[in-house]
């Protein structure tokens, strides 16, 4: 995995190389967040984020990857491949149809820490009790102020579905400085009342932009779910709120 990591950051460091295809984009960043946090759960504390984006026309396809600084103390290790086509319908309205495969390198450790800490009487949430899961999306977004977005997911192997919103803003405070601003807001539910729950967050990224094709953002985030609301099992493992933060470098061309 480490290995997969190093490769994605170098991969970040010469996104900027030239390519003679007018139709082909590649955008590559490695990011470092405090905790990862998805759809509003806590699963791991510091870790490193890379990803690599190729774009062509209007299909699109990539890997991101998270790492944690401590394995011990963040028992997940997680490689998501995607694809996707968007498809632009009028002048204000786009959507966007596509796919995540979900790959957990270290599903047999994760499985064995979540159940030696209930054993323990400190019990931790895994990111999924499978080693991959196949998750297809819908997504439209709305070209008006805000960019209001809406996305539908399925995952196939969790048996979950999750629909969520989401919007956001950028403002020029100074040459080369952007402030980005934005919001989301969340329901998975599935037969199981773990996955059936609220949640959302906001951010706020400071970026300065080296070159048109190339940044450096950082930012506090808050999120917060009720999945403990109707189970209380689950109410000695969550945490309602997180507030984080991250840093990440972005190239691309």
């Amino acid at each position: 995995m480490k290995k997969i990591i190093l490769t994605l950051a170098a991969v970040s460091l010469f996104a900027a190389a030239p390519v003679h295809a007018e139709d082909l984009s590649v955008t590559s960043t490695v990011a470092f967040e405090s905790e990862y946090v998805f759809r509003g759960i806590q699963y791991a504390q510091y870790n490193f984020q890379p990803t690599v984006d190729l774009g062509y026309r209007d299909s699109y396809l990539g890997i991101w990857a998270m790492e944690p600084t401590d394995s011990a103390d963040s028992p997940v290790s997680e490689i998501n491949f995607y694809a996707g086509h968007q498809a632009q319908v009028d002048d204000m309205l786009g959507m966007d149809f596509g796919m995540n495969f979900y790959y957990f390198r270290n599903h047999e450790e994760m499985v064995a820490a979540s159940d030696a800490a209930f054993a323990a009487g400190d019990p931790i949430r895994v990111r999924s009790l499978n080693s991959t899961e196949i998750e297809m999306y819908v997504g439209a977004t709305i070209d008006v102020p805000l960019t209001p977005s809406a996305y539908l997911y399925y995952n196939f192997d969790a048996k979950v579905w999750t629909l969520e919103a989401s919007g956001g803003r950028a403002f020029v405070i100074a040459d080369g400085w952007d402030l980005t601003l934005g919001g989301h807001v969340g329901h998975a539910w599935a037969a199981h009342p773990v996955a059936d729950y609220l949640y959302g967050g906001v951010s706020a990224d400071l970026t300065y932009a080296f070159t048109p094709n190339a940044n450096v953002s950082f930012g506090p985030r808050l999120t917060f779910n009720d999945s403990d609301a109707d189970d209380p099992e689950m109410a000695a493992i969550e945490v309602s709120t997180n507030l984080w933060w991250g840093v990440s470098f972005t190239a691309g061309f």
